[in-house]
């Protein structure tokens, strides 16, 4: 017996029925074909064909839809799609066909061609009075366009009909917060007001009609609704915790504290409780109290590693007028484990600065020996260093001579200064290696000895006599004023010589000093931080005040995110317009890791048509980096509106699409991009592998 021999001998019959009118004999030809272990789908077709000559539509049908099943099984969704098509021409009042033509273009990825089948599956349900059956289709409809709310509204009704309250709910919540994004909030008011009548005391509900009557000045109302619910069910913390923040807001600060204490007594570890009730103690300037609440939730987020958050509660404390040291110092220890020396030197600074207040010198030595070691250029931090040590009677540390006093050391610490900074290496040298011998452990010598070795260069000999008389004139010139090398040094600093090459005589103006030509390398720099650090921390603290007031939450944020809100007003200033502003904002944002503020710049610059698809294509960046993949689909599929002219960059962005429905386990919906992909190209990337790999996979 020859299978294949039979099998053409078969086809032949079949041909000679069809060719003679005989269609009913060439089927019952054809249906033996049916009988092998895998059914082949052309003569599924074949025998359908026939079927639909014999006016016999729903044989027709039965046979079509085996053929699409067993294309769509295959991975052959295109095959399947085509036939599908040809059951509705002959079949066009079948929701269930109708359906299966839309999941299968959801598949091709053509979601408007599939939302238009899915509404026409509906219509015919409706008209057929089969409600029941309109939940599934309108659930299929709302996840193919979010932003659509009629299908929402109409599936939420759906779900009331059936009891279905909790599904009810999430979908008129998703309409409000919608028309809330889009600053709707009458329309807002409206639904919400719908889904109070479904679950009077739904958070998420409640919750939405806040922002409503916030955003329309209404905070009245808002207080009103949350007394009332909160009245209505005692038991919900959360509702209390809301009433509390809006009593903060209206500065009713006893009432507010009293709330939230008591949502600590019931729950001790609420964390949004704890961090509010820590700001309302922060307001009343009970910064202490704030730290001591604070400091077991500080020390856990140290323990799993969430610095920045501790960072941010210890913001909190210390943006009251009286900064407690303890808080200052677990701050400092935080930035000394993350080896953050600048952010380091600013808050020991503000360690000393504290202790100094209270007459706290044991307090203000340790900060002062911090800071010989955070900032050994700065020659305040040093006296006053070395004072404190000998008013508090400490030994002197080994190599240090007890007859040589700290201005004679300071003296010539600056005529030093001086000489390096004229180019005068080698005098400058002699002088340090004489320090050197007296404080072997000095840092700001072995810094200027380092110095030297790095820029030291050859002196013509004709420029030896120039030298000489250099050093003629500068030795005049301490020994003219009374405050000698120092007073000098500060004379250098003032006329701003310090800041600029030694090859401007006008420096000089007014002095004996010509400076040389010879072009010498970049200069050393001493800078005086103190002022600057105080306006730093009293800016830093009025940020974190107006955050307070604001009542935002703050168990989230983070100090850099604090002084981001401080400087807003000055990015404000940009203008909406500044559109590649704002694009380089997002880009500094991104880089950083800093994805909701990147997102919020990157919508402004999306308003430019110049800027629209680059805007959007980095929003879905940072949302796939947050890890939010459906809200990166969201973003490209606009991206896809934007460059259909261009095949090159749409299937790109089809691509990313397709991995990111990979990473939500989506995996139909990954194959049905890659396969598009590979039918314009198949050597596109990796996507002739992805699409085995899925096929295999499904």
């Amino acid at each position: 017996m020859n299978p294949k021999g039979d099998r053409i001998r078969i086809i032949d019959r079949a041909e000679k029925f069809v060719r003679a009118g005989r269609l009913n004999e060439a089927i019952a030809e054809y249906q033996k074909l049916l009988a092998e272990e895998i059914p082949d789908p052309t003569i599924l077709n074949i025998i359908g064909d026939l079927y639909v000559r014999l006016g016999e539509v729903n044989s027709a049908v039965k046979y079509f839809r085996q053929a699409a099943d067993f294309f769509e099984s295959r991975g052959g969704s295109s095959q399947a799609l085509a036939i599908i098509k040809k059951i509705i021409k002959i079949a066009p009042e079948e929701p269930e066909h109708i359906l299966k033509l839309a999941d299968l273009l959801c598949l091709q990825g053509y979601t408007r061609e599939a939302e238009k089948e899915y509404l026409r599956a509906a219509a015919i349900w409706r008209r057929q009075k089969k409600l029941e059956e309109l939940i599934p289709v309108y659930e299929k409809i709302v996840a193919l366009n979010k932003e659509n709310t009629e299908p929402k509204l109409y599936l939420a009704e759906l779900y009331i009909n059936q009891n279905r309250s909790k599904e009810a709910l999430i979908q008129l919540n998703e309409v409000a917060e919608l028309l809330l994004s889009r600053q709707e909030w009458d329309k807002a008011h409206s639904i919400l007001e719908r889904a109070q009548e479904v679950g009077p005391l739904d958070e998420r509900t409640v919750g939405n009609l806040i922002q409503v009557f916030k955003n329309k000045g209404q905070a009245e109302k808002a207080l009103e609704l949350v007394k009332k619910v909160a009245a209505e069910a005692p038991e919900n913390l959360t509702f209390r915790y809301w009433l509390g923040n809006l009593l903060l807001e209206k500065k009713e600060i006893d009432q507010a504290e009293k709330i939230f204490e008591s949502i600590l007594a019931e729950r001790p570890t609420d964390v949004r409780a704890r961090v509010q009730l820590g700001k309302i103690y922060v307001l009343k300037e009970q910064s202490e109290r704030a730290y001591e609440l604070y400091e077991p939730l500080i020390n856990s987020l140290l323990k799993k590693k969430k610095e920045d958050k501790a960072i941010g509660l210890l913001g909190i404390v210390l943006s009251s007028p009286t900064m407690p040291l303890a808080a200052l110092e677990k701050l400092a220890d935080i930035y000394k484990a993350r080896n953050e020396r600048a952010n380091l030197e600013v808050v020991t600074r503000a360690i000393l600065e504290e202790a100094r207040q209270r007459k706290l010198k044991e307090k203000m030595y340790a900060a002062l020996a911090d800071l010989m070691e955070l900032a050994p250029k700065d020659e305040e931090v040093s006296r006053e260093f070395w004072s404190l040590r000998r008013e508090l009677g400490l030994q002197e540390e080994p190599g240090r001579p007890p007859t040589e006093t700290d201005e004679e050391f300071e003296e010539l610490l600056a005529r030093a200064d001086i000489y390096i900074h004229q180019g005068l290496y080698r005098n400058a040298r002699r002088i340090l290696e004489n320090l050197a011998l007296q404080r072997p452990d000095d840092e700001r010598v072995r810094q200027r000895v380092e110095f030297i070795d790095k820029a030291r260069v050859e002196v013509p000999e004709e420029e030896l006599v120039l030298r000489v008389e250099k050093i003629s004139a500068i030795e005049n010139e301490i020994e003219k004023r009374p405050g000698g090398a120092r007073s000098f040094l500060s004379f250098l600093r003032e006329t701003g010589a310090l800041d600029e090459k030694v090859t401007s005589a006008e420096i000089f103006h007014g002095t004996d000093l010509l400076p040389l030509t010879v072009t010498q390398p970049a200069e050393m720099k001493y800078y005086e931080l103190t002022e600057k650090i105080t306006e730093e921390l009293a800016a830093i603290r009025e940020a974190i005040i107006h955050q307070l007031q604001k009542g935002r939450g703050a168990e989230e944020k983070e100090l850099a995110e604090i002084i981001l809100e401080f400087k807003h007003q000055a990015k404000i200033k940009l203008g909406l317009e500044d559109y590649e502003t704002h694009f380089q904002l997002g880009m500094a944002f991104l880089e950083q890791g800093i994805y909701d503020e990147a997102i919020e710049e990157f919508m402004i610059s999306a308003q430019s048509s110049e800027k629209a698809l680059e805007s959007c294509t980095l929003i879905a960046e940072a949302c796939r980096r947050k890890k939010d993949y459906a809200e990166a689909i969201h973003w490209l599929e606009k991206c896809v509106e934007l460059c259909r002219s261009d095949a090159e960059k749409l299937h790109a962005i089809e691509y990313e699409i397709a991995s990111l429905y990979e990473k939500l386990q989506d995996r139909q919906k990954a194959l049905s991009f890659y396969q598009k992909i590979l039918s314009w190209n198949a050597s596109f990337r990796d996507v002739a592998k992805r699409v085995a790999a899925l096929q295999r996979a499904s």
